[in-house]
């Protein structure tokens, strides 16, 4: 068994490929909400989006689907935006003018990358089950909101995530 726990090379090359298909994602997504950054939020959404990811996969499982998530996302924007003292505005009102750029990836989501990736020790070749359990750490922020809104436990559910990135039950 090699150091990256048996895994062969090709799963390997092929969930680096993943990552790199998620961050592509986030990143048409963030650029459809006219987000100035790519955020954890948007790498969450897109990893419920792709079902076929480890962390796509959990997300569903617990009921947190793409559209669930927005759902989520819209709820806290709504709402940090009430507390600003900015009335209610429908959906369509809340759309920026469109990027023509791509939005840059944001500090708290290279940070959300660095905590997922140091959990079960598999900092060598981490799954998208490495960020969600990154993404769904941190006691503050838009997630964290998106979650307390909703009435979610987000620390059960990263316990669960944890839990199964230690066990490296999904690859």
């Amino acid at each position: 068994m090699s150091n990256h726990q048996g895994r062969s090379l090709q799963d390997r090359q092929t969930q680096g490929r993943d990552l790199r298909a998620l961050v592509d994602a986030a990143n048409d997504l963030a650029a459809r909400r006219s987000a100035g950054a790519l955020e954890p939020e948007h790498l969450l959404i897109a990893m419920a989006a792709d079902t076929r990811s480890s962390g796509g996969q959990f997300l569903v499982e617990a009921g947190l689907t793409a559209e669930k998530l927005e759902q989520m996302l819209d709820a806290e924007r709504a709402r940090s935006l009430g507390a600003a003292g900015v009335g209610t505005f429908s959906a369509i009102d809340l759309v920026a003018t469109p990027r023509r750029t791509r939005p840059k990836i944001a500090r708290t989501s290279r940070e959300a990358f660095d905590r997922g990736f140091r959990v079960g020790g598999h900092a060598i070749q981490p799954t998208t089950l490495n960020l969600v359990v990154g993404i769904l750490m941190p006691d503050l922020g838009t997630v964290a909101r998106m979650f307390e809104i909703a009435g979610l436990d987000r620390h059960q559910l990263l316990g669960r995530a944890t839990a199964e990135v230690v066990k490296g039950k999904r690859r």
